[in-house]
């Protein structure tokens, strides 16, 4: 989100000193970028950047960054048909020369829920290549201040597992606020976010074109900072009123939780439990909210006992103290932590589930393994990935 702002700021700035200049005559360089994660691939990005120099309304030049540069892929070493576009590329990117600005802002790119380029405006495609054709339009797009991101909120349906409800949005942003957001259908995500089964989903239905309107020229800033309380399974409970429609609360929070992680806020919930040893049918677990901006957790928020139903911290344990006095401390050393150190956090457990051992001396509080590792597994299932190691 930082990253995002800084980005927006930049080109703003850039812009404005190229309205005072007379005719905007001196050449402007500004950089833009574009990505989405890998639908296949977790944790690694498809992506493009573009360095841009204008002069007066006009292209001057457009520089592609490598992806060596980036760390994202613009061009796939695995894709079959690659040599279409490397062969055209040199005159492609060449042939953005000449372009008018508002021509070229004017583009359309179709992408699908995931953020995947579907279509481009013809007289900027490369045939045969139309992702990476797409990537490199949004980005030049990006670093002429129209910033396109796509972003979503899901969570399982706690009535029917493997099932979920979700939003998926694309948002365009120009000059600090949000220029639109159209809502992708639940066909295209494979989600729920309008309920057929819901009795009052007109409430809903009735003021979706207005409600989705609403968000042109909000700035992005104000977006972020509203909240939207969830429970314990990730279910939409309160939206700041500014942003809900009223009667339609959980749909209200799917389609601000999807803008916000469009713009570099991703929150989402995650859990582990297991069957208590010594108690049939009763558990122990821990639920936890986490929030993740410019690939670091911004924040980790551990739900009651009473919220989830389960044990994390037992009232019979003679030595909960021990977690009590560390809590705090230990909730927040996730602040700032990268994901991908949190997902290399191993915790060993036994046949029952029960935490024995933890793969980390910073995030531990000493003497309250297996609250900890709970904590800890919950983190990691809200960001995607478990690192359950269980002894043979």
């Amino acid at each position: 989100m930082k990253k995002y702002l800084a980005v927006v700021l930049a080109v703003v700035m850039a812009v404005a000193c190229c309205a005072v200049l007379a005719g905007c005559t001196q050449p402007v360089t500004t950089t833009g970028s574009y990505h989405y994660e890998n639908p296949w691939a977790a944790g690694t990005y498809y992506g493009c950047e573009a360095t841009v120099t204008v002069k007066g309304d006009t292209i001057e030049s457009v520089v592609i960054s490598e992806d060596s540069a980036t760390g994202w892929t613009n061009l796939s070493a695995g894709w079959t048909d690659k040599g279409i576009y490397e062969a055209a590329e040199e005159d492609y990117i060449a042939s953005f020369k000449g372009v008018k600005v508002e021509d070229i802002l004017a583009a359309e790119v179709e992408l699908n829920a995931k953020g995947v380029p579907q279509s481009v405006t013809e007289a900027y495609l490369v045939a045969g290549a139309t992702q990476t054709s797409g990537r490199v339009v949004l980005a030049i797009q990006s670093a002429l201040g129209k910033h396109t991101s796509v972003g979503s909120y899901k969570y399982e349906n706690p009535w029917a597992a493997g099932s979920y409800y979700g939003c998926a949005v694309k948002v365009v942003v120009v000059d600090g606020a949000i220029e639109s957001v159209s809502v992708f259908s639940d066909e295209a995500t494979g989600w729920t976010n309008l309920s057929a089964g819901w009795t009052d989903k007109g409430i809903y239905e009735a003021a979706e074109e207005d409600y989705i309107a609403s968000f042109k020229g909000v700035k992005v800033e104000d977006i972020l900072a509203a909240e939207v309380e969830l429970n314990a399974k990730g279910v939409p409970q309160s939206v700041t009123e500014a942003y809900l429609v009223a009667g339609a609360t959980q749909t209200s929070g799917r389609v601000v939780l999807a803008i916000q992680s469009a713009l570099g806020k991703h929150t989402s919930v995650g859990s582990y439990k297991y069957e208590n040893p010594w108690a049939a049918g009763s558990y122990y677990g821990c639920a936890v909210k986490v929030v993740v901006v410019d690939g670091a957790i911004e924040s980790v928020s551990v739900f009651s006992d009473e919220a989830t139903g389960w044990t994390n911290l037992s009232a019979g344990w003679g030595d909960r103290q021990i977690y009590i006095d560390g809590e705090t401390a230990f909730i927040a050393s996730f602040a700032n932590a990268n994901i991908s150190d949190v997902l290399g956090i191993a915790v060993t457990v036994n046949a029952s589930g029960v935490p024995q051992t933890l793969g980390t001396t910073t995030h531990v509080v000493t003497g309250a393994t297996q609250t900890c590792g709970r904590v800890i597994l919950a983190v990691q299932a809200a960001l995607g990935r478990q690192n359950i190691v269980t002894p043979e």
